[in-house]
Formats: structure tokens, C-alpha cells, sequence
């Protein structure tokens, strides 16, 4: 049929299909004109009205293989509803990790990774690559000068620290040659990684960065990491930090060094020094004090509370690990210790020591907050924590609050609003931390306590016992 009578039933469709007048060729008759008529109308709109595709139109980068299989579809809509958009991102990175530590990966349909894949499992790397619309087939452990600039950022922070890991003096060179073709909070967290393998052959480099990088948070970190090494810097506020402490003796039979802030300093003052000890080196303070760093250490208040965390952050910055554990010793002697300051030094320690220090917490009753514990331990503890964590005066007085909180028989229907809003984030982090064995106890006896076993306050709970894990 000529193009031009196609073009007029493509036209005139819209008329013909409402029960207007019927467009004819010469060529058609016959009961069945009206149905090949349509049947060439719609081929010539299939055919001849197709969009042209847009300049800026790309190919979607092949779907990567996943490290591990699918969340279960039963457990989909829970998840979904834990997704609450108000929750933050260390929650949403407890929940995911905790999922990985059960053997399963969120649906790509109910949650994808963000771009900075910092916090989450590693093996969502791939997944965030695919969903910035680049290629992820295979995650490449071996960085050089040839594919830096094709991985993917968390990918490059990753394969660098395996490098950093089997060959430190290559991933030094690695950083002299291409630093300088990453945005500056790249590049901090690329030196951050010098922490591995940290050695005094690193030294020139890092002198280098304090000297001439652009970046004040780059040079910051290079201070750190050399403080680490015991190399004294400019001196970034030590003395002045120093005229507002004070080193006095305390005990009657054995005299102690203690250092705390000098008596009558103003509320002015004060904020100078915290401010200044979230700067300074503790070779730095300990010159400035006249003192070694074991010294400060040792003679550093655990008695007064808005003296330690700020201390405690600038060890974990610039001390060593054993100089850390040194005054964690005393903290927790004194009974001064707790998971916020644990939080603090938790990047300078492995699982296992965090665990174990933990533990040493639990023991003393020295959990305040179930959601501290979670940042600090991650999702998933072992079953000797676990029953620890139940034994605390803290989950017996959250379980033991269950009956007032409880509704009579379907969510949202409470006898006391108020003990629920307590109570829910509570048990969302408890459900995260718990293994699959300890969350059915503490879910028999909140139904129990008259919770129904649909009530939303139970969503953490239900999820972790519904994910058991791979067969051991």
C-alpha cells in the first residue's frame, strides 16, 4: 500500500476508532477492509513513527554479579518498612552489615548503595558502580598508574589498601604519582589508609603533604599519622593548651601526678582548651608540659568527665595503639569508661579487641545506650556477648517496660504512647545485635508481655530471626 495511504489511517485513527467514518483504499472491500485497514495502520505507526534515540542515550552497564544471594522475598517487606527514611546512616550502615554478616544482600528494587560506599560491607561496591551507570562486573584488587583513574572511588580506597596491606613502599609511590588527580576528600581518606603499615620510610612523604598539599584536611591527616610516628610538629596550640591545665599530686601513702584544667578557668576558656585538644598531638602536649608521653598519660584525669573524651580523641588520633590502651586501662580501673569513648578509639582497634573490651564494659554495667553499643560492636554479636548484653540492667529494664508499652492486641493500639516511643529504637538496635538464638527469647517475652507478633515494634526482631544464616 503507498506510504501516503498509510499516513491517512495513521491520521485518521483516532476518528476511526470512536465510531467515526471508515478512511478506505481503492484496493480494499469487503467485510474485512475495516480490520486490515487497522492491522496496516498499526504496523506503519511500529514501523515507520518510531522515536529516534537521543544523542545522550547510553547502553546500561551489564547487571554485576553479586557476592552473595538476594534477601529471601518474605523478608522484603520488613526490610522495606526498617527502611524508615528518618533512620541515620550509621543505622542504615548496621543494617546492611548485619544482613552481609547473615549471608544475604538487600534487593536492588527496595535499596541501592550510595555513591561514597564508605561504612558499608565491601561488596556492595560493584552494586553502587552499576547504579552510577558504570561498569561493575568485577571488583580489581590490583591498582596502578594504567586503571587508577577507571575504578570507581571506594573501589580505588579499597584496592589501595590491600596494597598499602602487601606492599606499602608501592602504594607510597602510587600516591606521588597520581594524588593529585583526586578531589581533596579523596585524597584525606587515601592518606588516612597510610595508618596501615605505618612506618618511618612514609615519613618524607607525609612531611611533604603538611608542607605543600592544598588541602587543610590532607595536611591535618599527614600531621596525625606522623604524630603516630613521634614526630613532633609545629607546635598548634601545646603551650597555650598547657597554661590551662594544671599538674598536681593526690594519694597520702603513694603520690600521683594528675593533670585537669586549672581552677577558675572561665566557660570561654574552657571551650579554648577543648577546641585546642581536638588539634594538638600528645607529643606535642607532653612537650609543652615538660613531661613524656607515657607520663600524660598516666597522670591525665579519669575523674573528670569533660576532660576525657576530648583526650581520648586526641590519642586516638595521634598515639599509639599500646599509649591508647595504656590510659583505656585506668579509664576502666576508675570505672570511668564507656561506650562513647570506646567509640572513639574503636578505629584503631580489630573486631576481636573491640569485642573483648566490650565484654570488660558489659561486666562493669556500663551500657547506656543500646544504640552506642551497636555503633561501636556492629550488628550480629556472638553469643557470649549476647548473653552478656541480656544480663545488663539496661535490657531488663527495656524488657521489663514491655507490659506498660504493650497494646491490647494490633499495632497501634497502646496503653502508654510514650513507653512505646522508648522502647522502639531500643529494640530495633537489640534486634541488630542479637543473635538469631537470643532475639527468639527476647521476642517470646515481649508476646508475652502482650505485644501481638505483627506489631511494628517487633519488625528488627522478626527480620533477624528470619534471617538464621548459611548452614554452617
Amino acid at each position: 500500500m503507498p506510504m501516503d495511504d498509510l499516513a491517512r489511517f495513521e491520521s485518521a485513527k483516532l476518528r476511526w476508532m470512536s465510531g467515526g467514518d471508515v478512511p478506505t483504499a481503492p484496493d480494499l472491500s469487503g467485510p474485512a477492509a475495516q480490520l486490515r485497514e487497522l492491522a496496516l495502520a498499526g504496523q506503519f505507526r511500529q514501523t515507520c513513527l518510531r522515536p529516534t534515540l537521543p544523542e545522550t542515550a547510553r547502553p546500561v552497564p551489564n547487571y554485576p554479579r553479586l557476592a552473595l544471594p538476594l534477601l529471601p522475598e518474605n523478608l522484603r517487606p520488613i526490610f522495606r518498612r526498617l527502611l524508615c527514611p528518618a533512620q541515620s546512616r550509621d543505622y542504615m550502615q548496621a543494617l546492611i552489615g548485619f544482613m552481609a554478616s547473615r549471608g544475604v544482600m538487600a534487593h536492588p528494587f527496595d535499596w541501592l548503595p550510595p555513591r561514597d560506599t564508605d561504612g558499608y560491607p565491601d561488596i556492595y561496591i560493584p552494586l553502587a558502580k552499576w547504579h552510577a551507570s558504570e561498569d561493575a562486573e568485577t571488583i580489581t584488587p590490583d591498582l596502578t598508574e594504567d586503571n587508577w583513574s577507571d575504578l570507581f572511588p571506594a573501589e580505588r580506597r579499597l584496592a589501595f589498601e590491600i596494597l598499602r596491606q602487601v606492599d606499602a613502599a608501592a602504594a607510597r609511590d602510587l600516591m606521588v604519582a597520581k594524588a593529585g588527580t583526586v578531589p581533596a576528600e579523596e585524597r584525606m581518606r587515601l592518606v588516612g589508609l597510610f595508618a596501615v603499615n605505618l612506618g618511618h620510610d612514609d615519613q618524607g612523604y607525609l612531611e611533604g603533604l603538611v608542607a605543600s598539599d592544598r588541602s587543610g584536611k590532607v595536611k591535618t591527616a599527614a600531621r596525625q599519622l606522623l604524630a603516630r610516628l613521634g614526630v613532633d610538629g609545629e607546635d598548634d596550640g601545646a603551650h597555650e593548651l598547657a597554661d590551662f591545665l594544671e599538674v598536681s599530686s593526690k594519694g597520702l601513702l603513694r603520690r600521683n601526678s594528675v593533670i585537669t584544667f586549672r581552677k577558675k578557668l572561665n566557660d570561654v576558656q574552657r571551650r579554648r582548651a577543648f577546641a585546642l585538644l581536638d588539634t594538638v598531638s600528645l607529643l606535642q602536649l607532653a612537650n609543652a608540659l615538660d613531661h613524656s608521653p607515657a607520663q600524660v598519660i598516666a597522670a591525665w584525669t579519669v575523674d573528670e568527665h569533660p576532660l576525657i573524651g576530648p583526650f581520648i580523641g586526641c590519642l586516638a588520633r595521634t598515639a599509639t595503639k599500646d599509649q591508647i590502651l595504656a590510659y583505656w586501662e585506668r579509664l576502666s580501673a576508675a570505672k570511668t569508661a564507656g561506650f562513647l569513648y570506646l567509640g572513639q578509639i574503636a578505629p584503631r582497634l580489630n573486631r576481636a579487641h573491640i569485642l573483648d573490651l566490650s565484654a570488660g564494659l558489659l561486666k562493669q554495667g556500663r551500657l547506656i545506650d543500646l544504640n552506642a553499643l551497636l555503633m561501636v560492636t556492629g550488628p550480629d554479636l556472638d553469643p557470649r556477648i549476647c548473653d552478656l548484653l541480656l544480663a545488663t540492667d539496661e535490657v531488663r529494664d527495656i524488657l521489663g517496660g514491655a507490659t506498660v508499652a504493650s497494646g491490647t492486641d494490633m499495632p497501634g493500639d497502646t496503653k502508654d504512647h510514650q513507653a512505646l516511643t522508648v522502647l522502639e529504637p531500643a529494640l530495633r538496635a537489640l534486634g541488630l545485635l542479637l543473635s538469631s538464638t537470643h532475639a527468639i527469647r527476647v521476642l517470646e517475652t515481649l508476646k508475652g508481655a502482650g505485644f501481638h507478633s505483627a506489631h511494628p515494634i517487633l519488625y528488627s526482631l522478626t527480620f533477624n530471626i528470619g534471617l538464621k544464616g548459611p548452614p554452617s
